[in-house]
C-alpha cells in the first residue's frame, strides 16, 4: 500500500518519507564547511581541525609495563594507566 497524493497513489511511500522528498531544507542550514577542516590528503576519513595535534591514541593492555625511564603508573576511575612525558605513544590502559 502507497501514500495516496492529488496526483495518484505512491507504491511504497510513507507519509514521512514523501515530506521528507518533496519540502526543501531551509537555505540557512545548508553551509559549506570552511576550507581548514576539510578533510586532508592523509588522513581521508578524518577530519583535521586547526591547532589539533594528532595523537597515537592509547592502548589497551592486561598487564602494563614501563616502557621507558620516563613512564609512570596513575589510578584513575578505579583504572590502572601508564603516561609519559617524553614518547606519547607509550599510553596505556589496563582493562
Amino acid at each position: 500500500m502507497g501514500l495516496t497524493t492529488a496526483s495518484g497513489v505512491l507504491p511504497g511511500a510513507t507519509r514521512a518519507n514523501y515530506i521528507s522528498l518533496t519540502t526543501p531544507a531551509p537555505p540557512n542550514l545548508i553551509t559549506p564547511l570552511p576550507s581548514s577542516v576539510l578533510p586532508v590528503q592523509g588522513a581521508p576519513s578524518l577530519l583535521r581541525l586547526p591547532g589539533a595535534q594528532p595523537s597515537a591514541g592509547m592502548k589497551t593492555k592486561s598487564a602494563l609495563k614501563k616502557r621507558c625511564k620516563d613512564c609512570f603508573f596513575v589510578r584513575r576511575r578505579g583504572r590502572l594507566f601508564v603516561f609519559c612525558k617524553t614518547n606519547p605513544r607509550h599510553k596505556q590502559r589496563q582493562g
